[in-house]
């Protein structure tokens, strides 16, 4: 098997595998689903680039994925309205 058709198959595997669970963790720490998308790509991306150091079995990597997820989100994105209300709440 090819290095590429290989790499593809370790990608394809791991979305099945862990996508949901991925996806659904990274919407709840953003809050925002492009967002979310973007950190689980990113947590595909060093998966594949550095798949000789991906932890062996589901589980190890299903926690080494989800740690990778919540290194690269962004930060919570939040409305004008909340913002203005916390700044009128803290200026009180």
């Amino acid at each position: 098997m090819s290095t590429a058709l290989r790499d593809e198959a370790l990608v394809t595997s791991l979305w099945e595998t862990h996508g949901a669970a991925l996806l659904s963790y990274a919407l709840r720490l953003t809050g925002d689903r492009s967002a979310a998308e973007e950190a689980v790509h990113d947590a595909l991306v060093r998966a594949w680039r550095g798949a000789d150091r991906l932890p062996e079995g589901k589980l190890a990597q299903r926690t080494w994925l989800l740690s990778v997820v919540k290194e690269s989100r962004p930060a919570p994105r939040t409305s004008g309205f909340s913002l203005l209300r916390a700044r009128a709440l803290t200026a009180r």
